[in-house]
């Protein structure tokens, strides 16, 4: 089963026999965006956007790729969603969401608590039955402790916690849009205030909303060139762009007095929570204030739009499993420094025998 070709038929089959009701993603999107719209956290990770991004990125990284994200249904309604793949790379499977661990099904606020324990037992049987089918021997999945207002483990979670042999914690950089500017400035490092003021008299400040092909083009290069070569498709490129010209996403970027574009970064945003994805700066310039005002313009822009939560990215510590590079470290430092929160992420590494 590991070299036979992925089917929808035989995941059909698995999700029948786990009595779980579903549509496909692919062949329902308007649904599927139905239910995204109606989520109380429509975060990014949940975005067709996304989804379709990250399927062609992986490309890269995966010989194949089947996107089984479904709509799942109750009583023949649609109540929730679920982005989930299967990839193989060197004849070996893995069942996974997009190319990261698996993230847990989404629901509507209106489905109750016991709805929802009955539908996740269901998704969860579901991968165990996927993975027997396919000879996948481990898979992992994460559990947000986040931007709830209860802030307490989810019920995926505790699903997860009995039948993991491990369980470790990560921890995400959050800005709290809905705090006032005065207080959001208060969390930022002392430091930063006056690099912030420094750089934006020295950087005209430009927002891509809209479709411009010249524009993304040298932000494109600049990339290239800071990463010293092609890192990704153009394939992503254009997905990218495509967000922007849907407003789904937004380039923030720097021109200096001569009108060369000397940094960027780019964002994706839901009705609720934005995140910084890629961002480029002229390594000439590293001494010079850049990444600074592009973060602070991204947290007045979306404050504006009033989104609730910003997503700035992972905080790294040289104790995290992964052992993360001095580079990863200090990075997240960086960013560490315009957060109002720390939410922890729990990852769950589960064997199949």
């Amino acid at each position: 089963r590991k070299n036979m070709s992925f089917a929808f038929s035989n995941i059909s089959d698995i999700f029948d026999e786990n009595k779980l009701s579903f549509s496909y993603r692919i062949e329902k999107v308007e649904l599927w965006e139905e239910v995204y719209e109606k989520l109380n956290s429509s975060t990014v990770s949940y975005s067709q956007t996304e989804i379709e991004y990250q399927l062609a990125y992986q490309k890269q990284n995966y010989s194949e790729i089947l996107d089984i994200s479904i709509i799942i249904k109750n009583d023949d309604i649609a109540v929730g969603i679920w982005p989930l793949t299967l990839m193989r790379c060197s004849e070996e499977n893995h069942i996974n969401s997009y190319g990261i661990p698996i993230i847990p099904p989404l629901f509507l606020a209106s489905v109750s608590l016991k709805t929802q324990k009955k539908l996740m037992r269901k998704c969860f049987d579901a991968i165990r039955s996927i993975c027997e089918e396919y000879k996948i021997n481990e898979w992992k999945s994460s559990s947000l402790v986040s931007t709830a207002d209860d802030c307490s483990i989810s019920i995926w979670h505790r699903l997860l916690a009995d039948y993991s042999i491990k369980i470790f914690v990560t921890h995400n950089l959050f800005v709290n849009l809905g705090l006032d500017i005065k207080d959001i400035k208060a969390h930022f490092r002392k430091s930063y205030k006056p690099l912030i003021n420094k750089g934006k008299k020295i950087w005209k400040v430009n927002v891509l909303e809209m479709g411009c092909d010249n524009t993304w083009k040298e932000f494109k290069e600049l990339h290239k060139s800071v990463a010293g070569r092609v890192t990704r498709s153009d394939e992503t490129w254009e997905l990218n762009f495509k967000a922007i010209i849907e407003k789904k996403s937004i380039l923030i970027y720097l021109r200096d007095t001569q009108n060369k574009m000397v940094g960027g970064g780019y964002f994706s945003y839901s009705k609720n929570e934005c995140r910084y994805d890629v961002a480029a700066y002229d390594r000439t310039l590293f001494d010079s204030p850049l990444g600074h005002v592009v973060q602070y313009e991204a947290i007045e822009f979306f404050k504006e739009k009033k989104i609730q939560w910003y997503k700035i990215g992972r905080r790294y510590y040289s104790s995290d499993m992964e052992n993360p590079s001095e580079k990863e470290i200090s990075i997240s430092k960086f960013k560490e420094g315009f957060a109002t929160h720390i939410f922890p992420e729990f990852f769950f590494h589960i064997t199949e025998q």
